[in-house]
């Protein structure tokens, strides 16, 4: 189901490791999670450069001068096959436009030296964790090594300190054997994020979409995907689609008003309840009329509205994700908010 909120798991909120990165979703969905008519990405859907089934990485002898607009094939090696998945390719899903990048590299070593080792892979909520040192590592000769193969493009023109969204589509190719998950990496200024892709079958096979938030440091950042090859032999690599990437103002809100990031602090006097049986979220300790409660996520959007008659309220939170948000409340003495955790 196509979703108009970000709904921000907790085990991801400020990730200090990543840097500026705010949190990564991920979605079991084909269709976008936003509906925004803003992308500042060129060529998201792979539709222009390349004609159906080329190559587009300079280093394969497979290349002869397909160039994706926008794009950078970088890495790889001589027997990298990565190339253009179309509608009629007949092993892969499509959810954007008539064209896909699939990042051909066959086999790689995804946690040590042993074929098919794939125990390191560990993961947490959306993301991987748990890859050593040197890994993944592609050691047959003519795919990439360490470095993968790569598709990357630098955005310029950001403002430094604004949140972004980075929103793409990720599957895999299949066939009508047993295919489980691989692995691939996304980096946005702030070193790899580790994730997981799943094959996607012709017509009727379901990706993940992932939603990365962060905060920009640089008026320039290059986005830049990474895949080895296959993590073990039934696993799925890499195709991906509909990359967009946007401000994260330009989503028409649910409801009205945005708050800073930054403003959202909690008050101790209110308590928060959220009841799991009920799926209602409650309110006691609060003495002066409510005029106003309002739900925001962690990134200051009003994704929940309503007007209390100063009535004590009780929201119904059925329709909210597991993760963190805080709920505002308004009266004539101000404004009063609450962290709150659906578990």
């Amino acid at each position: 189901m196509k979703k108009q909120i970000l709904l921000l798991a907790s085990a991801f909120l400020f990730q200090f490791s990543f840097g500026q990165i705010l949190c990564v979703e991920c979605y079991q969905q084909n269709d976008s999670v936003f509906a925004t008519n803003t992308n500042l990405l060129q060529n998201g859907g792979f539709e222009n450069g390349c004609p159906n089934n080329d190559y587009f990485c300079p280093a394969s002898n497979n290349y002869f001068g397909c160039n994706l607009t926008g794009w950078t094939c970088t890495g790889g090696g001589t027997l990298t096959y990565a190339q253009i998945a179309t509608t009629t390719s007949g092993w892969t899903n499509l959810v954007q436009g008539n064209r896909a990048a699939y990042f051909g590299n066959t086999f790689c070593q995804a946690c040590s030296t042993t074929a098919n080792d794939t125990t390191c892979v560990a993961n947490t909520s959306c993301e991987v964790s748990g890859i050593p040192a040197g890994y993944p590592n592609n050691t047959t000769v003519g795919y990439g090594g360490t470095a993968g193969v790569n598709l990357e493009q630098t955005v310029t023109g950001l403002t430094v300190g604004n949140t972004y969204i980075l929103e793409f589509w990720a599957g895999g190719e299949y066939s009508t054997g047993t295919m489980y998950r691989g692995m691939f990496a996304v980096d946005i200024g702030f070193g790899k994020t580790y994730l997981r892709n799943k094959p996607t079958a012709h017509g009727t096979g379901i990706g993940t979409r992932y939603v990365i938030a962060f905060t920009a440091t640089s008026t320039a950042h290059t986005i830049r995907f990474t895949n080895w090859g296959h993590i073990a032999f039934s696993c799925t690599e890499l195709v991906l689609d509909d990359v967009k990437l946007y401000p994260w103002t330009s989503i028409a809100p649910p409801c009205s008003g945005t708050v800073s990031a930054n403003d959202l602090s909690e008050n101790e006097e209110l308590i928060i309840y959220p009841n799991p049986a009920t799926d209602e979220l409650g309110i006691t300790n609060y003495e002066l009329g409510i005029k106003e409660v309002a739900i925001y996520n962690v990134l200051g959007k009003c994704i929940q509205q309503l007007t209390t008659n100063n009535q004590q309220p009780t929201l119904n939170i059925s329709s909210l994700d597991k993760g963190i948000y805080f709920i505002e409340l308004k009266s004539k003495e101000g404004i009063r908010r609450k962290k709150f955790v659906k578990q």
